[in-house]
């Protein structure tokens, strides 16, 4: 998903000083968290594994982002896909997964 270049940016960011980068990640986190309750509250489905992926996801990245940055990248892979997904099914577009 991210461009080689993107991906030793987000290194780079995350070895100088990891707060920005991880500040971003929680905010996408939590944003995706109030799209599925949206999704809920407008009685559509939100598929379970997807909220135990983003759960799972969160729970990693907050344990390996400070000593395994390629980890923490791929992670961030993860929960940008899901971000995606969430955004159109609340705006009820398509999206290519």
């Amino acid at each position: 998903m991210f461009s080689e270049e993107r991906r030793a940016r987000l290194i780079a960011s995350l070895k100088k000083d990891p707060v920005p980068v991880s500040e971003v990640f929680f905010e996408t986190v939590a944003d995706i968290r109030a799209d599925m309750g949206t999704l809920e509250l407008r009685n559509e489905s939100v598929d379970t594994q997807d909220r135990e992926l983003l759960n799972e996801m969160d729970n990693l990245y907050s344990t390996i982002h400070l000593t395994d940055a390629n980890k923490a990248i791929d992670i961030m892979e993860v929960v940008f896909a899901l971000r995606d997904k969430y955004d159109a099914l609340r705006f009820g577009t398509a999206v290519a997964v």
